[in-house]
């Protein structure tokens, strides 16, 4: 791809997000304005869970330009054994630090891990990434508040 070709991509991407954004926000003055009782019911409910997942976005993207995912992932890498012993044991880990944070926590942080753990070794990276998320989903179950995605 050419640097012009590339350069109109960015910016149609920038005008796309924009535009989300401007409907949304258009969406919730539209919201408040009709039943404002329903939408500051609704706000009080999920600002909370807006918050948590913000901050860990905004972490998890520090980290990963620090590159804190790319050296983890390259360090559990180096475990010895097959790709198949490799993801089973992430899976694992995985699974208890979902049942013992969260849900989002893990998604965030640990499937980039295992994303560089497979680049890593040379391997297939689409088993790491399913398997990561599917593993957070069904480890989430053993927590007193679930939250399948």
């Amino acid at each position: 791809m050419g640097r012009r070709a590339c350069v109109l991509r960015v910016a149609l991407t920038i005008r796309i997000q924009a535009a989300a954004v401007a409907c949304a926000c258009a969406a919730a003055l539209v919201a408040s304005v009709e039943t404002p009782q329903h939408a500051a019911d609704a706000a009080s409910q999920a600002w909370p869970a807006f918050v948590l997942v913000a901050g860990l976005l905004i972490i998890g993207a520090l980290a990963a330009e620090d590159g804190f995912f790319a050296f983890a992932g390259s360090r559990i890498g180096l475990l010895p054994g097959s790709g198949r012993r490799l993801i089973v044991i992430l899976l694992l880990f995985e699974a208890c630090v979902t049942a013992v944070l969260n849900l989002d926590t893990a998604v965030v942080f640990l499937t980039p891990v295992l994303v560089h753990a497979a680049r890593h070794r040379g391997l297939d990276e689409e088993p790491f990434l399913y398997g990561a998320v599917f593993i957070a989903n069904s480890a989430s179950l053993l927590l007193p508040g679930s939250n399948l995605t």
